[in-house]
């Protein structure tokens, strides 16, 4: 059964994973750090592509992995796009709770922390999924301007320092993002 339910997943998403693969090729050899593609299920991320790093410490991404959403970038990324009657829905189903001593739970805070997503069209985590792994990602947008999935990176803390993802990666990966929006044909909307 779990097996049908990231198939069903995947092949939602084909399109979405066959015009971000290149993408994903490219920031992973630019970075050298593992490039994945999320989109949602329910309150989960479930990740449906990778580019793995040839470093030999590295977090793995499994495909069909799901995480819960409110921990990590790629899900973040996604739900801060979606309303508050969305999340509410969301969380009415399974209340977002605390996988290590980082991670953000509370509505308040949540609220705030997608807020900040919103705004930056950027998400962060930092060592709330897992102890030792952080990691940022940005939306991904299809033709319609809707949020269908994120790009993103994820790797060990000693070598994802916070000044790395923010002066280092965060513009690669809103770039790496775009460009996958444009695929989709999000640029050909105008402004």
């Amino acid at each position: 059964m779990k097996t049908f339910e990231v198939a069903s997943v995947f092949l939602h998403h084909l399109g979405l994973v066959k015009q971000a693969r290149p993408v994903l090729e490219q920031l992973a050899r630019e970075t050298d750090e593992a490039a994945c593609l999320g989109v949602l299920d329910g309150a989960h991320s479930v990740c449906v592509d990778v580019a793995e790093t040839s470093q030999a410490v590295r977090v793995v991404s499994h495909l069909g992995r799901r995480q819960p959403a409110h921990a990590s970038a790629l899900g973040k990324a996604q739900l801060a796009f979606r309303t508050q009657d969305e999340l509410d829905q969301l969380w009415k189903a399974e209340e977002p709770a605390p996988l290590t001593g980082r991670t953000v739970v509370g509505r308040a805070r949540l609220s705030d922390e997608l807020g900040r997503v919103l705004t930056a069209d950027l998400a962060f985590e930092d060592e709330e999924l897992e102890l030792g792994v952080r990691g940022l990602a940005a939306p991904v947008r299809d033709y319609a301007r809707r949020v269908v999935g994120a790009i993103g990176l994820r790797g060990p803390a000693f070598r994802l320092s916070l000044e790395r993802l923010e002066r280092d990666l965060a513009p690669r990966v809103r770039a790496a993002a775009r460009e996958v929006s444009r695929r989709l044909g999000h640029a050909a909307i105008p402004a």
